[in-house]
């Protein structure tokens, strides 16, 4: 009897406690930006006076709640971008809704420079140095054509408009006036803008400088051949038959020592292209009536050249270059093309005089 009465006395006294505590209260609102627009996603940490806390993190709509006993809390608020939000001593009534709206900051950054301390960098007049040069060496050189034409034309290209109305100006090792060298003898090609160069006799615009390769203190050599035919071509669509086409190359090259201060520099040239020109044009038949007239036409190019460069340490701070070169190209047929016709063979006719002596009779 007396353990049933024990037993029914805990269970009276825990349901006495139960009902004195307080019923559970909630805890809501809208998180916006400064623009007041409303920021999802964002993380809400209660914290009780005992140190338990709940998360919960904000609706699309930027609404968050907790459902947690009443007493008071720390509210925490983090959102990627804005600054972080607390609230300290929060009430939460029982049985009540307690509404708090929150508006975040954005987050400010610092950024930090650490400048030390250096010689200053000495300030070069060379015009190789200016903002505007463009210098092509090595790999650079691979990606431009073979064909000294065609590479001279890329060039002026590059170097844009000129001053003055010569267009542009090419320097071969300094000098001007010179023969483009072929590629395989070019070490560097600066295409330098700058207006001021005190060492030039015109402004910089459209100024191409190319230097070619120095002899070396070892023999070396190397040589080029390329072809190609009509065979590998297409045909024109302008004309009825496939004109012949052939193209021949050879380069080579030679350097290397002829005594410890002097060293030389050969390259060689020989092209054969046998291009061809398509003339679409009117001409009058036997009856002079007009029709059209289509031809293509072997317009030949033969080109030869070599170079030979030495170059002779004076000092340690001077050089001797003595250059050579020769160069001749024949083109045939060259202005055939579009309108204008091949030239055709005319007859002279010439008018023969006798010569007759006399003698006048006394």
């Amino acid at each position: 009897m007396n353990s049933t009465l024990k037993y029914l006395c805990v269970i009276a006294f825990c349901v006495a406690s139960i009902s004195a505590q307080p019923p559970n209260g909630s805890l809501r609102g809208v998180i916006s930006d400064p623009s007041t627009s409303v920021v999802p996603g964002v993380s809400v940490t209660a914290t009780d006076s005992r140190g338990a806390a709940q998360t919960v993190r904000s609706d699309a709509q930027g609404r968050y709640e907790f459902a947690i006993p009443a007493g008071t809390y720390t509210l925490h608020v983090t959102a990627p971008g804005f600054a972080e939000f607390d609230q300290l001593n929060v009430g939460v009534r029982g049985g009540q809704p307690t509404a708090l709206n929150i508006s975040l900051t954005l987050k400010t950054q610092s950024e930090q420079v650490n400048v030390a301390s250096t010689v200053a960098a000495a300030v070069s007049t060379d015009p190789s140095n200016n903002a505007d040069a463009l210098v092509l060496a090595k790999t650079d050189l691979d990606a431009l054509p073979d064909d000294r034409d065609d590479l001279a034309t890329d060039l002026q290209a590059l170097a844009g408009p000129a001053a003055g109305p010569g267009g542009g100006q090419m320097f071969i090792d300094g000098f001007t006036g010179g023969r483009l060298p072929p590629k395989q003898s070019i070490r560097e090609i600066r295409v330098n803008q700058d207006p001021f160069a005190a060492q030039f006799d015109r402004p910089g615009h459209g100024r191409i400088e190319i230097f070619t390769k120095p002899g070396t203190d070892t023999f070396h050599g190397d040589i080029l051949y390329q072809f190609s035919d009509a065979a590998f071509n297409s045909r024109n669509p302008f004309v009825t038959s496939k004109p012949p086409y052939r193209r021949k190359q050879w380069e080579g090259e030679a350097s290397g020592a002829l005594n410890k201060k002097t060293s030389f520099f050969l390259d060689f040239e020989r092209r054969d292209i046998n291009e061809n020109a398509v003339v679409n044009a009117q001409i009058l038949d036997s009856a002079l009536n007009v029709v059209p007239f289509t031809q293509a036409v072997v317009t030949p190019l033969t080109g030869i050249e070599f170079n030979l460069k030495i170059d002779r340490q004076l000092t340690a701070n001077h050089t001797l270059t003595v250059r050579f070169g020769y160069a001749r190209d024949t083109n045939d047929n060259s202005g055939v093309g579009g309108f204008s016709l091949p030239r055709i063979p005319t007859i002279r006719l010439g008018t023969k005089i006798l010569f007759r002596s006399w003698k006048p009779a006394f």
